[in-house]
């Protein structure tokens, strides 16, 4: 982060700070209520399931809540596409999600 600070830069230094402030992620964007309240239920949903006695239940809970988190996931990408698509000005594209296909 320093570099990103920093003055009296070389050439080189000044290219690597030029990708990396352009490939950090936009943080001027406020979280949306519906993305917060979605996280925070997934969130507490899995502190419950994480209290059972049982084994097999936090097993399994575990994976669905790591489908849930997924889900979450590419649709806040998708979301985040669609705002930088349609405002390209403050923000770079996002990176694109790649699947491993078996």
């Amino acid at each position: 982060m320093s570099l990103v600070k920093g003055v009296n830069l070389s050439p080189s230094e000044q290219r690597l700070k030029a990708f990396l402030v352009r490939s950090k992620p936009c943080q001027s964007e406020p979280i949306a209520k519906k993305s917060y309240d979605q996280a925070y239920d997934i969130v507490m949903d899995l502190g419950e399931i994480l209290e059972s006695d049982n084994d097999f239940v936090k097993y399994d809970g575990v994976k669905v809540m790591f489908k849930r988190v997924s889900e979450f996931r590419e649709s806040e990408q998708t979301h985040h596409c669609r705002m930088t698509n349609s405002d390209t000005s403050s923000c770079d594209k996002t990176v694109p999600v790649l699947k491993v296909v078996k």
